[in-house]
């Protein structure tokens, strides 16, 4: 994968392979985060834009510090998602894409951003 360089706020990276599949990782601050300590709805807004009209989630765990969500975006793509509760109202989050068809290229790649994507406290 290719960086694409830093966000214009320094909050994250995105990276593309030249088969169609990209990973983000960045971080938000939400006013709902703080208010309320809820994640999930903070994942919402990230969920809303990927799935589109077209999309659908086929896979959702969501706990206080963390959520997993995944299934097939507006573009027909399969999308994962982790997200991580911070502090003061912050959330990361690591957005995996890719083609169907590079499926077995990238189905292990999503279980190891599970495993080391996490929280630090």
């Amino acid at each position: 994968m290719i960086p694409q360089g830093e966000s214009d706020n320094g909050d994250g990276q995105v990276l593309s392979a030249k088969d169609g599949a990209s990973i983000s990782a960045f971080g938000s601050y939400s006013l709902s985060a703080i208010n309320n300590n809820d994640l999930v709805k903070d994942t919402a807004q990230e969920l809303e834009w990927i799935l589109g009209k077209h999309g659908r989630v086929t896979y959702r765990v969501s706990y206080r510090q963390w959520a997993v969500i995944s299934g097939y975006d507006k573009m027909g793509q399969i999308f994962y998602i982790k997200a991580i509760a911070g502090d003061d109202g912050q959330s990361m989050y690591a957005i995996l894409t890719y083609p169907v068809t590079q499926r077995f290229v990238y189905d292990p790649l999503s279980n190891k951003i599970s495993n080391c994507f996490k929280a630090i406290k």
